[in-house]
């Protein structure tokens, strides 16, 4: 993965290499190995100006906020930021400015409880998608990747813009203007 650089206009935007961050520390979801998810993803999308790379050790390095950011796809197992279990870093990203609003955070329960969605839309609100099932996964990351995707002429650029220009926006704030 190489550093996020600002975009001057959307004619900088013809292709685009999306980061999909897994914050896991199981290697199956729903009952299905992650990396399959991904591959299921990836058929989803649309046109071949847009790519999918899967970074699975994102539950290691959550403390590195300037390289997490850079990530506009986010895969949370609900244990990651369920009150016991989860971590600091990743309650303190999504409960504050620290990420960008344009990045699509999918929380997944497996066990399709409605107490723990409950919990975690209280806590994360409109900041997360909450899915329950494999489809429901595929479905919301897909649609997510085809919104920002430069096939889909200026809309799809505008949506990529304002991502990646808001990540510049927060190294630079952050003082992590030269993480790469």
């Amino acid at each position: 993965m190489t550093r996020v650089e600002e975009y001057n206009s959307l004619e900088d935007v013809e292709t685009h290499d999306e980061d999909l961050v897994i914050i896991c520390e199981r290697e199956v979801l729903f009952g299905t190995p992650v990396g399959e998810l991904v591959a299921a993803i990836r058929e989803k999308i649309i046109g071949d100006q847009l790519t999918l790379e899967e970074h699975p050790e994102g539950i290691g390095r959550l403390d590195q906020h300037g390289w997490l950011v850079q990530h506009s796809l986010w895969l949370i197992h609900c244990e990651q930021l369920l009150e016991d279990e989860g971590d600091g870093w990743l309650k303190f990203y999504l409960s504050t400015k620290s990420v960008p609003k344009h990045t699509e955070i999918i929380v997944c329960i497996e066990d399709g409880s409605e107490e723990k969605r409950a919990q975690l839309e209280k806590e994360y609100g409109s900041r997360i998608r909450v899915v329950t099932g494999e489809q429901l996964l595929v479905a919301k990351a897909s649609a997510y990747l085809n919104t920002a995707n430069p096939i889909n002429g200026r809309a799809g650029k505008e949506a990529i813009l304002a991502w990646n220009n808001a990540v510049c926006t927060l190294l630079n704030e952050f003082g992590e203007a030269n993480y790469g």
